[in-house]
């Protein structure tokens, strides 16, 4: 690879940075706490990163990530450093050879209990409790059996001949290249008579808002929180697709974040 006298690299002295200087089990027994400790930097530089598309850049918000770090694992080994070493050495011993939480929840437990008592620092939920979304649950059911009804009573002909074609599809795996003319027809059918037409192509893979009424969760941690989604937030329409060339980063998506409101899916604040 070449280079002209016009690139400048850095000096040691910017490449300088205290070393995170633990191993890969250390690492894994503390992800969890790491991420919450070091949210913001971790953000910032991921930002960085996305925006500037040029690494050297984003040095500084590199350094404020190893630094946070270096003084997470600082408190870590000053409070919880007998269930830590604990839990890390299991990690490095579990017999899969891949470091699985399965094998060591009694001493992930008993960190997890110390990280919180002693450095009042919770672990982030790992998911999301399903149980608090069964009414929304059932309205996509509900809304399921409307749909195929309207199915049934309008383009049932046309419908049945779509999928028993894809159900005797030569593949085995019932593939829409053998059945174009059943699947035209069916949409035919579905524009005409339903008026409901077939969405583009990347029609689901695009940025669309989403106004819920549902009430907003309380952990700062969750998605959906008032602390990811600000409230009061002036959010413009999203760009159509025949402005995508005016709006280059719309096309990158929101992989690490992104500061402009229509890269990411949020309530519609009042």
């Amino acid at each position: 690879m070449s280079f002209t006298h016009d690139l400048k690299l850095p000096t040691y002295d910017d490449l300088k940075c205290p070393v995170v200087n633990v191993s890969s089990p250390a690492l894994r027994a503390g992800s969890f706490h790491l991420a919450k400790y070091c949210d913001l930097q971790f953000k910032e530089f991921m930002l960085c990163r996305q925006e500037e598309q040029y690494p050297r850049k984003c040095l500084n918000e590199g350094k404020d990530v190893s630094l946070c770090a270096i003084d997470f694992f600082r408190k870590v080994r000053d409070t919880c450093n007998d269930t830590f070493t604990t839990f890390w050495t299991c990690l490095d011993n579990a017999r899969d050879g891949e470091m699985s939480f399965n094998y060591c929840k009694e001493e992930q437990k008993a960190f997890e209990l110390c990280a919180k008592n002693k450095m009042n620092l919770e672990r982030p939920e790992p998911e999301q409790d399903p149980r608090k979304c069964i009414n929304e649950g059932k309205d996509v059911s509900l809304c399921a059996i409307d749909f195929f009804r309207k199915v049934r009573d309008t383009c049932n002909d046309t419908f049945t001949t779509f999928w028993t074609c894809l159900d005797n599809a030569r593949d085995g795996e019932m593939s829409f290249n053998y059945c174009k003319e059943e699947q035209k027809a069916f949409e035919l059918c579905a524009k005409n008579k339903m008026n409901l037409e077939r969405p583009e192509p990347g029609y689901f893979s695009m940025v669309r808002m989403h106004d819920s009424k549902r009430p907003v969760p309380s952990d700062p941690f969750r998605i959906g929180s008032l602390e990811r989604h600000p409230p009061k937030l002036d959010v413009p329409d999203p760009p159509s697709l025949s402005q995508a060339n005016e709006y280059p980063e719309a096309k990158i998506g929101m992989k690490f974040g992104h500061r402009k409101p229509w890269m990411f899916e949020a309530k519609l604040w009042d």
